[in-house]
């Protein structure tokens, strides 16, 4: 019991008391390559979090698209034309 108690004073909080693993240390397989670069499934809350992120931005997109061409008729109209004219 003293002896646990003073190899856990002995040593720090990163160390761990696990033998080292050799396969840690050995190049990755492709599998475990392909595996490890496979993102982990988002929890259900940040994925809508990042989903109404991403709606609102394509929302503002479409918003300034389709406002554009009201603005820029707007701002190279005629100064003296208030009403609209057809020719027919």
């Amino acid at each position: 019991s003293s002896s646990s108690s003073s190899l856990a004073a002995s040593r720090s909080p990163t160390q761990t008391l696990e033998p080292s693993n050799p396969e840690r240390n050995s190049p990755p397989t492709t599998a475990k390559m392909f595996l490890g670069a496979m993102p982990r499934k988002p929890s259900k809350e940040a994925a809508y979090k990042e989903l109404r992120l991403h709606l609102s931005i394509m929302a503002g997109c479409i918003a300034v698209i389709r406002a554009a061409p009201y603005i820029l008729h707007y701002l190279t109209r005629e100064p003296g034309m208030t009403e609209l004219k057809l020719e027919l």
